[in-house]
């Protein structure tokens, strides 16, 4: 689920077709990792297979903001709650698009049948 402006970011940043491609292969991983659940709400292998590929390592594609960074950015990480007005949502979790620095936030709580909340596409954030 996509909150109405997590895209608005990115009309500031000049058009790269590389990092939009990037930005559609980050949400086709999420998506796919979202869906793999059994029908007990279990992660089915796939899950941990994309975790494994995506998730880990110096190089992965997603991973959730650094501790100080989680102090030092609370307010810029903290986004309105697509679904629940007047709620907000703590989104340190991201997607990362090298080209230009660029990030995907999103809320996730990990539970079968949850949806994932994209909160924002654009530039890092947590810039120290």
């Amino acid at each position: 689920m996509f909150a109405d402006n997590c895209f608005d970011p990115l009309a500031r940043v000049p058009f790269a077709k590389g990092a939009a491609d990037r930005f559609v292969v980050l949400l086709d991983i999420l998506d796919r990792l979202a869906c793999a659940f059994d029908v007990a709400g279990v992660q089915t292998p796939e899950a941990r297979q994309i975790y494994e590929n995506y998730f880990k390592g110096k190089n992965a594609l997603f991973s959730d903001s650094l501790e100080s960074e989680k102090s030092k950015f609370r307010n810029e990480l903290t986004f309105p709650h697509p679904e629940e007005p007047g709620d907000s949502l703590f989104c340190t979790w991201h997607g990362k698009v090298y080209q230009m620095t660029l990030r995907l936030h999103y809320s996730w709580s990990r539970k079968s049948g949850d949806p994932v909340y994209v909160v924002y596409a654009g530039p890092k954030i947590t810039k120290q």
